[in-house]
């Protein structure tokens, strides 16, 4: 039986764990390791970190309102 429902799209940033600067995937370079990691560099101090997924993001959430 299929059900509908609304949802609404939330855009995701990750922040710095160093400063609090937005953290983007920038150059493209991914490892591929399982799970593959994506490099990010800090637009603020220029950290670079490997996360599991490309920031910023697009999630979609369930619409309660």
């Amino acid at each position: 039986m299929e059900i509908h429902y609304n949802i609404k799209p939330v855009g995701v940033r990750y922040l710095c764990d160093n400063c609090n600067g937005e953290m983007k995937h920038t150059d493209g370079i991914v490892l591929m390791s399982n799970p593959p990691k994506y490099k990010h560099i800090c637009s603020n101090c220029g950290e670079i970190e490997y996360l599991e997924e490309v920031y910023p993001t697009i999630r979609w959430i369930e619409d309660l309102d």
